[in-house]
């Protein structure tokens, strides 16, 4: 997958296969066409063989597409394959990769053609009932810890999630709730990241505080900033229920 600008002149097309995903955007001489479908494997839930086509009309001085890797439209909940325990007084950083979302766009006019993820998510309710929650993706992970033994996956993009357990208990983590929407994308020698999130807890019964790193992970060399996030943080750092941190 090259990310970036492509060139189309009328009659031609492009071919994009990244995850799951097989996508083709076609330019008319007055229109764009884009028609993708998702190939099942072991790893999708929720996918079909369909292939789905949408149309938009075309100005004739759009010669080309932009192809930009972003993030998940809601916040993501990371579960770890193995359980992780935290004692109290330590930390840990985990590596939790998400797919990447391909968002098209036309060169001029940055009009969206299509906003799709590499591979299809199963929807989850997280929060501590039915009634106090939010509706995000759910996500299996490996969430690593040696940066080092990191898959190069180009369909995914890698998370630093640094816990610290400043609570005198020890921090079961069996769900991580990502704010994906608010991260920014990251590209270093052919992985895709974001900043790291921070997050620290005092107890079991106590909130826990949230904290996004400003710009790309500081073990990066040469990374260059692909897309900002899909929406603004309110604030640098936000205080939040434990609920809805883990679960």
């Amino acid at each position: 997958m090259r990310w970036g600008p492509h060139d189309l002149a009328p009659g031609t097309s492009l071919d994009l296969a990244l995850g799951t995903l097989r996508c083709r955007v076609h330019r008319g001489r007055l229109e764009w066409e884009v028609e993708y479908r998702y190939d099942q494997d072991r790893f999708v839930r929720e996918s079909g063989d369909e292939t789905s086509r949408v149309r938009f009309t075309a100005g004739s001085g759009v010669s080309g597409v932009v192809v930009v890797p972003s993030l998940a439209d809601r916040s993501v909940v990371a579960s770890p394959v193995d359980p992780i325990r935290i004692p109290p007084g330590a930390a840990a950083t985990l590596y939790v990769s998400t797919p990447v979302w391909v968002r098209i766009e036309t060169a001029a006019g940055g009009d969206v053609l299509a906003d799709l993820p590499a591979q299809i998510l199963s929807d989850t309710w997280f929060g501590p009932d039915t009634r106090v929650g939010e509706l995000a993706y759910a996500n299996e992970t490996q969430a690593r810890m040696d940066v080092d033994r990191l898959p190069l996956r180009p369909d995914r993009v890698t998370t630093p999630v640094t816990l610290t357990n400043a609570g005198g208990e020890v921090l079961a983590v069996e769900h991580v709730n990502l704010p994906t929407p608010e991260l920014s994308v990251y590209e270093a020698s052919g992985r895709l990241w974001t900043q790291g999130v921070r997050i620290t807890t005092h107890g079991a019964g106590d909130s826990g505080e949230l904290r996004l790193s400003d710009g790309p992970p500081s073990h990066l060399s040469g990374a260059e900033l692909r897309q900002g996030p899909r929406r603004q943080a309110s604030r640098e750092s936000v205080t939040r229920a434990l609920s809805m941190l883990f679960r």
